[in-house]
């Protein structure tokens, strides 16, 4: 017989069915907060990112006010128009560099050389935090080079708007760019007639990997450092995110929402264009001329996203439209 001294001490455990009710209750909870957490890491993501086109937007008005208008879309030798000499100079990221305070790779880079040359390594593989999206993946170039792959150069999630049209298409030659930047051209602010804060600058673009294997698998997409802005213009014929292919040297990846349609004939080379694409839900990030920083959804309607990238069109817009 247990006496009931002894009794009254015996400590009483979980059943089997309590245990597994406990364990359910944890299980639903972890499910309930996971999401709460990797949307609180996304918020800040996408913080740090509208940040980083602040101050490229306040870099653009500091490069203004010293130059008396925005950098050029490409540099080339000399920078005039549609003149196409052999022999680019620099991409419009080597402009800012003085007014991102990135003095010393604005120093080692030799304006006076091509961009792929040796001497200019350094400054293209040397990653600037500024120019990358902390949602997106960083990525480098790999050019082909005596069968194996050679780094090239950093990515980067963030480029010029070029207008609703394809890399040769924005007019310029007739005297009336659509949009801010061109090759061998960078808008004045008088020039922006539909006004600063209905004209897009920068645009985000999604850093496409550049796998390894045949040169037809290179993905030139935003490569900031390339003297041909095909890379890293950012065309708004389609909506952002849109589920239509990029067109140019690409792969075609719709998995990672980088759809393409790849064509390596250089010669096709003008009529490249390249989508708005980020990693952000729902929408990209978007610099205007003014230097405000807003979030463009991806059910904006095209023609309204197309008028925010003109500067002289003329369209009215009303801010409740996107």
């Amino acid at each position: 017989m247990v006496s009931a001294q002894t009794d009254s001490r015996r400590v009483r455990g979980f059943t089997l069915i309590e245990l597994l009710v406990v364990i359910a209750i944890i299980a639903v909870l972890i499910a309930l907060l996971l999401p709460a957490v990797q949307a609180a890491r996304e918020a800040a993501r996408r913080a740090q990112c509208i940040n980083n086109m602040k101050q490229l937007g306040i870099a653009l008005h500091n490069y203004s006010s010293t130059h008396e208008q925005f950098p050029i879309g490409v540099y080339r030798v000399p920078a005039t128009g549609l003149n196409l000499p052999n022999g680019y100079k620099a991409v419009f990221v080597v402009g800012l560099l003085s007014f991102i305070e990135q003095g010393n790779l604005f120093t080692s880079y030799n304006m006076n050389l091509l961009f792929n040359t040796p001497d200019n390594a350094t400054t293209r593989l040397t990653p600037i935090a500024v120019y990358a999206c902390p949602s997106d993946i960083s990525q480098i170039f790999n050019q082909a080079s005596g069968g194996t792959f050679v780094p090239m150069d950093v990515k980067g999630s963030y480029g010029l708007n070029w207008g609703a049209n394809n890399y040769w298409d924005q007019g310029l030659g007739n005297g009336s760019a659509a949009a801010p930047f061109y090759m061998g051209y960078g808008a004045r602010f008088s020039a922006i007639t539909d006004g600063t804060s209905n004209t897009l600058a920068m645009i985000e673009m999604r850093q496409a990997p550049s796998p390894n294997g045949t040169p037809q698998a290179i993905d030139r997409r935003a490569r900031l450092w390339n003297d041909d802005s095909i890379n890293y213009q950012v065309s708004t014929r389609m909506a952002p995110n849109s589920g239509a292919p990029d067109y140019g040297v690409c792969v075609n990846d719709p998995g990672q929402a980088l759809p393409c349609l790849t064509d390596t004939n250089s010669a096709n080379a003008l009529t490249f264009y390249m989508g708005a694409r980020g990693r952000h839900p729902g929408g990209v990030n978007t610099s205007f001329c003014d230097g405000s920083v807003r979030f463009i959804k991806n059910s904006i309607a095209l023609s309204v996203w197309q008028a925010l990238s003109t500067m002289n069109r003329g369209e009215v817009i009303s801010s409740d439209q996107y």
